[in-house]
């Protein structure tokens, strides 16, 4: 595949990220607008993000530089509510596989 094959679906064909990573704790993902009974719930949340990718909209909360404060944040969002909540991974605004990310971040404390 050429160059123009970035990623399939949310995930980067490439799995080597380049730059910097982060993880954020998505707390919900709708295929249609978000129905007006989350909207009230969603909008007492601190640092939401809604992220578009095709026609799925994501929502987000934070950018941590490691997966331990991340999951601080996911347990938190746990315990008010949100008990779906988990964690994802970005590295230049695109989705990658935490296991990935992690993977990453282990290679350059090397």
């Amino acid at each position: 595949f050429g160059k123009e094959l970035l990623s399939i679906g949310k995930f980067s064909v490439d799995e080597k990220i380049k730059g910097e990573v982060e993880f954020r704790v998505q707390i919900g993902a709708f295929a249609e607008k978000i129905p007006d009974e989350f909207i009230k719930v969603y909008l007492q949340v601190e640092g939401l993000e809604e992220i578009k990718e095709g026609r799925l909209t994501t929502l987000t909360v934070g950018h941590y530089q490691t997966y331990e404060k991340a999951e601080k944040e996911r347990d938190l969002l746990r315990e008010v509510g949100f008990t779906d909540a988990f964690i994802t991974a970005f590295s230049a605004d695109r989705r990658v596989p935490v296991r990935v990310a992690k993977k990453h971040l282990e290679q350059q404390k090397r």
